[in-house]
C-alpha cells in the first residue's frame, strides 16, 4: 500500500513536470510539483548581495521591495530575502521564497539587460496570497525597474 502511494506520487510529479513548457535556456529543478528557477539565475553570496544593496536602486511597495543594479556577468540573477521578522518558521519563509522564484521564472524571457535583483519581503500575506497576485506584484516592480 505504501509503495503504491509512493509510486503514484512520483508519477504525479513526473506528469506535472511534463505539463510545463520549459524555455530551452532554462534548466529547472523539480521542487514540490513545480520547477524552481535554475541555480544559475539565483545568487546567494554575501558579497553579491552586499554589493547590490550598496550600489543599487530601490523600488518600494508595502508588501515587498526590489533592489537592483547592473552587473558585468552578462546574465540576470535574482535573490529573495525573507526576514525572520516576517515568519519565524523556516518552512513558511522558504514557501514564500519558492513562490516568488516561481513567479520570476514565468517572466524570465522579459529580461534583456544583465542585472542583479533582490526581492525583500515585508508581508506575511505572500504566503497565502493567490499566485496571480504575486505575479502581478512582481511584474509591476520589474516593469518599474526597467524604466530606470
Amino acid at each position: 500500500m505504501l509503495v503504491d502511494s509512493f509510486l503514484n506520487a512520483a508519477a504525479l510529479k513526473v506528469a506535472n513536470v511534463s505539463l510545463y513548457k520549459i524555455h530551452p535556456s532554462l534548466r529547472g529543478v523539480l521542487c514540490y510539483n513545480f520547477i524552481m528557477l535554475s541555480k544559475e539565475f539565483r545568487f546567494h553570496s554575501r558579497g553579491g548581495v552586499k554589493y547590490t544593496y550598496r550600489n543599487g536602486k530601490t523600488i518600494r511597495h508595502p508588501e515587498m521591495s526590489l533592489v537592483f543594479c547592473d552587473n558585468k556577468r552578462g546574465f540576470t540573477r535574482f535573490a529573495v530575502v525573507v526576514s525572520k521578522k516576517v515568519y519565524k518558521s523556516a518552512v513558511a519563509r522558504n514557501r514564500i521564497r519558492r513562490r516568488i522564484y516561481e513567479a520570476i521564472r514565468h517572466d524570465l524571457d522579459h529580461f534583456k539587460k544583465p542585472r542583479d535583483y533582490i526581492f525583500v519581503v515585508y508581508s506575511r500575506k505572500l504566503k497565502t496570497a493567490p499566485f496571480p497576485d504575486i505575479q502581478k506584484l512582481i511584474r509591476s516592480l520589474l516593469e518599474e525597474s526597467m524604466l530606470q
